[in-house]
């Protein structure tokens, strides 16, 4: 018997239904699957489920914590301190404030020119 290039079926035999398609076998293809689904010595252990359930939350939370506490600090080092609402509720000390001197060194001038010329 001669048979065709996937070794399946004669080379001469005519197909009865020329609409009819022959498919591949997907059987095997879904076993091969349900085989590599079961578990083998390569399958996770209780170390990386507690990894992936535990540690890695808890990681990522206190990462999130960590950043918006770091920017917490910064805002208030930087710019909240600075503020004197801020300054009043949280009983900061306040710089005290320097009055200007009364006589500086061009008033100093000008006085003494007015007075020269009122003379």
């Amino acid at each position: 018997m001669d048979q065709g290039p996937g070794g399946d079926s004669p080379k001469n035999e005519v197909n009865p239904d020329p609409d009819r398609v022959q498919r591949p076998n997907y059987e095997a293809v879904v076993i091969e699957v349900a085989m590599e689904s079961l578990p083998t010595a390569n399958s996770p252990s209780f170390w990386d489920f507690t990894v992936v359930l535990l540690l890695r939350p808890l990681l990522a939370i206190g990462f999130v914590l960590f950043l918006i506490s770091f920017g917490w600090f910064l805002a208030w080092k930087l710019v909240l301190v600075h503020v004197p609402l801020v300054q009043e509720i949280f009983g900061l000390r306040k710089k005290p404030v320097q009055s200007k001197p009364p006589t500086r060194r061009l008033s100093k001038f000008y006085n003494a020119i007015n007075a020269q010329k009122s003379l």
